[in-house]
């Protein structure tokens, strides 16, 4: 099976159960760090993780609405449902596109796999 390079799950270990069963070990979330070049937004109506991800990466990814997990990840109060609506006037913090390239796309997960 071929995961996605944007997968939240790239270069994770597998682990075997006694029964044989595979599961994948736990993910090291990509928590929230404040630095100077942090984008805040304020969230309107119809915001949701995947257009915010969209919007703010389509630039480094063909395929941005995937890396919704970042965002979610990176809150200071990490997002446990995606699919729940954001409230209009909620900060939103995102890590800048530069950060989104080269810790989660780039060189450093790339050794991981």
């Amino acid at each position: 099976m071929q995961q996605s390079e944007q997968s939240r799950y790239l270069g994770l270990a597998q682990e075997t159960d006694s029964a044989g069963r595979i599961f994948l070990a736990d993910r090291e979330p990509f928590v929230y760090v404040e630095r100077t070049d942090n984008i805040i937004h304020t969230a309107v109506m119809g915001d949701t993780w995947f257009n915010l991800a969209q919007r703010y990466y389509r630039e480094i990814s063909l395929r941005a609405s995937g890396l919704w997990w970042v965002l979610c990840d990176f809150q200071p109060q990490p997002v446990v449902d995606p699919t729940l609506a954001i409230p209009p006037g909620s900060k939103v913090y995102l890590p800048s596109p530069l950060v989104v390239q080269s810790e989660v796309l780039g060189v450093v997960r790339e050794e991981s796999v």
